[in-house]
């Protein structure tokens, strides 16, 4: 098989940019010929790790997210509603992400989807095991198999997995909040590593390919 570029996403649903950022690269995946990977983390760990604030911590910074997210919506084309409450405990989400990741690994990108629709355009209560079950059934179909999913998303060792992953994120992949972008070229296989859902275009500089706007089809967008 021929080389290929290797894109690593570190992602939480609850970040919005982290959506944005997903849509995106997809979208160059057959055009670059990417090996793109979803790596499920915890937000609130990394930014605890870090020592990173978040923007509505910050009253300014809260009015302007809101302000951003509206333009990235009509850029991008993505539904961001932000939830009224705010922001949102996806702990137990990105858990059961995780948890697909390892045991149906190809049912991740459409449980990635239904999660970020779950939030971000319907705002569902996520943190509740029922809406978790909810959210994964059209994918798995079989109530068996998504209850055990759900119910091993809430207990005790994977939460500490999860934690562990995004410690580890930080300590030692240097990130501070999501999305966390590690892009790998194929020519020389040198590294680099990206944060943040607006840096396709300078990804794509690194990689040496081509960058044909949002919608990798050089449309215009407008806002």
């Amino acid at each position: 098989m021929a080389a290929r570029h290797k894109i690593v996403v570190y992602f939480d649903v609850v970040s919005p940019w982290s959506r944005v950022a997903v849509v995106a690269l997809r979208r160059y995946q057959k055009p670059w010929n990417l090996d793109l990977i979803f790596e499920p983390v915890n937000l609130g760990y990394v930014m605890k790790q870090a020592e990173n604030r978040p923007p509505i911590s910050v009253q300014n910074k809260g009015i302007w997210m809101d302000e951003d997210m509206s333009r990235a919506s009509k850029f991008y084309g993505v539904t961001l509603n932000r939830p009224p409450v705010f922001p949102v405990n996806t702990f137990f989400a990105q858990s059961l992400l995780r948890l697909i990741q390892i045991n149906h690994p190809e049912k991740l990108d459409d449980s990635i989807d239904a999660l970020y629709e779950a939030v971000w355009t319907r705002n569902d209560e996520v943190e509740k095991p029922e809406t978790l079950g909810k959210v994964i059934k059209p994918i798995f179909n079989d109530d068996q198999k998504i209850k055990s999913l759900v119910e091993r998303a809430y207990d005790k060792q994977e939460k500490g997995a999860l934690a562990d992953l995004s410690r580890k994120l930080v300590t030692e992949g240097g990130a501070f909040g999501a999305p966390w972008i590690v892009v790998t070229r194929k020519s020389d296989g040198k590294t680099a590593k990206f944060f943040g859902s607006d840096r396709t275009e300078q990804i794509a500089a690194f990689l040496g390919e081509p960058y044909r706007g949002p919608f990798a089809n050089d449309s215009v967008p407008k806002l």
